[in-house]
């Protein structure tokens, strides 16, 4: 087992919810392809060569690469509470992320959103295939089904992206995907519709889905033979919003804010749409104690999740 798998298997062992621990793993994902980039491969036999200069250039190379300090600050943390943990149990002498704080994020209230056009253009895009694309026909369908998913559902990306097949339960309209509290940031059991043309789009990339990896989940990579990570998404989303010509720093939260603020434009009701986002009050107390299931209910949510489309 090697390192990283310990230092999971040790987070899982304190209840550390899978979001945090998929965060965790991006964060890591993000840190080895930056020393790709300096030929530096991390494994167990290097993981203790890396420097405290590795430290400063890594967070030098996010800001350059126009992350936002709120998800650098994220990413650092990360790597910190990872290399703590090899410098604890003395697999590594130092951890070279010592003394690194968080940086005032001057960035957190503001926030690039797409408009509906925008988002429409975006999805439409994956039906043309740019240079050096691969897998053109299956990537396209998957990448229109989860961007319209993430746009319609306000869904985090890690949630949708760590489905399982045998979550997506089949309704009258289409699928839905049930979330229970222990799951979701907010701590709220939340539902997500997939209907109308968003169901359209997912069982056209059911049609191609590939499954190598055992895993059975409902995304996977081209191959089929591995998941696809937040990380990846945020490759993929950056190169088609460039493509389009939006001049925005969008990534995969965005589209979580740009499905609240279509529904607040619509008039939602600011109490409905704290319940479809799976949000908690202001307050420390959540939504539990409001959140309740009815056939009305249900059928207000799955109007909403068609809203992108009309």
């Amino acid at each position: 087992m090697s390192y990283l798998e310990l230092y999971k298997e040790e987070l899982n062992l304190k209840g550390k919810r899978a979001n945090t621990i998929e965060s965790i793993d991006n964060s890591i994902n993000t840190f080895e392809k930056y020393l790709q980039t300096k030929d530096i491969e991390l494994n167990d036999v290097t993981i203790n060569n890396i420097t405290v200069q590795d430290a400063f250039n890594y967070r030098k190379y996010l800001l350059d690469k126009g992350y936002k300090r709120s998800s650098v600050n994220t990413k650092i943390a990360n790597i910190k509470s990872y290399f703590g943990f090899l410098a604890k149990h003395q697999i590594i002498s130092k951890n070279p992320f010592t003394g690194f704080e968080a940086m005032e994020e001057n960035d957190k209230t503001i926030k690039d959103i797409l408009t509906k056009e925008e988002v429409i253009k975006l999805i439409e895009s994956f039906d043309i295939k740019l240079q050096g694309e691969r897998n053109f026909e299956y990537a396209s369908k998957r990448n229109k089904a989860i961007i319209a998913v993430l746009a319609s559902t306000g869904i985090r990306i890690e949630n949708l992206l760590s489905v399982t097949m045998d979550r997506l339960i089949k309704i009258e309209e289409g699928y839905k995907i049930e979330y229970t509290k222990a799951e979701t940031k907010g701590k709220v059991d939340t539902t997500i519709y997939i209907v109308g043309k968003n169901k359209e789009l997912l069982e056209e990339y059911l049609k191609v889905r590939k499954d190598k990896s055992g895993l059975n989940l409902l995304f996977n990579s081209a191959g089929g033979n591995k998941k696809i990570s937040r990380s990846d998404m945020l490759g993929i989303i950056d190169k088609r919003v460039k493509y389009i010509g939006v001049n925005k720093h969008i990534v995969s939260h965005s589209f979580r804010a740009f499905c609240a603020n279509m529904l607040l434009s619509a008039g939602v009701d600011n109490l409905l749409i704290k319940k479809y986002m799976g949000w908690r009050e202001k307050s420390n107390d959540m939504l539990s104690n409001i959140y309740y299931r009815s056939e009305a209910q249900e059928k207000q949510f799955i109007e909403y999740s068609q809203i992108l489309w009309k």
